[in-house]
């Protein structure tokens, strides 16, 4: 039963007991009225649910992290991400706090904080100041990263209100910098032939043509297999990828459904011109399911590292085709462009690339201001290749009705 007492100092402390039976109190107040209707009301939250022990807030939140860290489900590539921002910026900061003294004005201040915090080197930058002995730049955490770390504290925090350990997450929708805008890059279909014709390997020209012609994603196309590319209904199907952490091949990733995208002519010509002969498996661990034939861009047990291949190829020939900057995910937003500036809607290039949300596509809805034309004139060149490199011999008329991605009879 809630109840007062007077201090020695003239106020009233009002007395309840929780959810357990144990006495707790409910705050020092001038006034016993206030002091006893502050007690009723812990009281009647602690007998319907909202009462939370006191002493779980005195918990290290490093030792709430160890409980909560593995029931996150998480693709390998993200824990690997996030376990370093844990381990480099989250757990110095906070592993020793209780969580139940951790404020709103804490989070303000660790914001402030990380946004002048540098930024660890790369192993390729380290390398490149031992060999030149230079002195290196201070780069500080960017934004999207302040955003990343910051967001996975909050998340352990909310998973603590939802374990009835604290009463309410403090860090809730603190304001956090913002990424400034991204400076997107797209090639003319001029450009991206003035590319192709610089790629001396027929791979790394398949490469680069199925990445601009299909708008997938680099593990997309690196785990494309050869089934799942239907020539008589001119379709390729997206439903697995490569996943360089683990170096498996897996279930079409970040919780969505699988799409499918037209399979342009001169796309698959630069695939036929690998000549890889079919076989019934691509020698690769799947996580899930059983493989059914090899790879579109490789043989049995081959792989294109991305780190590897920009060093090697990517970065020579936008130099030598003078494109360079470029980056090799600016193939996907070249996709992106030809199709919008072509007429195809925002809703469908949304569709197209695979995003779960239509606004992560309005970054392109500026390039959709011309004459409405059909989707795959979007996609055709104004020449086809021929032995690797472009020619000037004109592609043939295309019929007048679509479906998605490829014109039908």
């Amino acid at each position: 039963m809630a109840s007062t007492r007077r201090l020695p100092s003239g106020k009233y402390q009002g007395r309840y007991r929780d959810g357990n039976g144990k006495p707790q109190s409910a705050g020092v107040f001038p006034r016993e009225k206030a002091a006893l209707k502050a007690a009723i009301v812990k009281e009647e939250a602690s007998r319907t649910g909202g009462w939370r022990d006191p002493a779980a807030g005195e918990r290290p939140w490093g030792d709430w992290c160890e409980e909560w860290w593995p029931t996150r489900k998480l693709e390998n590539s993200t824990e690997k991400n996030e376990r370093s921002a844990l381990e480099q910026h989250i757990m110095p900061k906070w592993g020793e706090t209780p969580l139940g003294e951790i404020t709103r004005q804490d989070g303000r201040k660790w914001i402030a904080e990380l946004k002048v915090t540098e930024r660890a080197p790369t192993a390729a930058e380290l390398k490149r100041r031992e060999e030149l002995e230079y002195k290196p730049v201070v780069k500080l955490l960017a934004a999207s990263t302040v955003q990343r770390i910051f967001g996975i504290f909050s998340a352990s925090l909310m998973a603590a209100v939802d374990a009835e350990i604290i009463q309410a997450n403090p860090l809730y929708k603190l304001a956090l910098p913002q990424r400034p805008p991204a400076q997107e890059r797209y090639l003319t279909k001029a450009e991206y032939q003035s590319l192709d014709a610089v790629l001396d390997s027929k791979r790394d020209a398949a490469i680069v043509g199925l990445l601009v012609g299909t708008g997938m994603r680099w593990g997309e196309a690196m785990g494309l297999h050869t089934h799942r590319i239907d020539r008589e209904r001119g379709m390729i199907h997206i439903v697995e990828t490569w996943d360089s952490t683990s170096g498996q091949i897996k279930p079409y990733p970040k919780g969505k459904l699988a799409r499918s995208v037209s399979l342009e002519s001169w796309v698959a010509e630069l695939l036929d011109e690998l000549g890889l002969s079919e076989t019934a498996s691509c020698g690769h661990v799947h996580a899930a399911g059983r493989c059914r034939s090899g790879l579109a861009l490789h043989g049995p047990g081959r792989m294109t590292i991305l780190d590897n291949w920009r060093k090697r190829v990517w970065t020579p020939a936008t130099k030598l085709s003078k494109l360079d900057p470029l980056r090799p995910h600016d193939l996907r937003h070249t996709y992106a462009s030809w199709l919008l500036q072509a007429g195809v809607s925002l809703a469908e290039v949304s569709r197209l690339l695979g995003h779960a949300s239509q606004t992560t596509t309005q970054r392109y809805a500026h390039l959709a201001e011309l004459p409405v034309e059909h989707v795959s004139a979007a996609l055709r060149l104004p020449s086809v290749r021929t032995a690797g490199h472009a020619t000037d011999v004109p592609q043939t008329e295309v019929p007048a009705r679509y479906t998605g991605l490829r014109l039908v009879q």
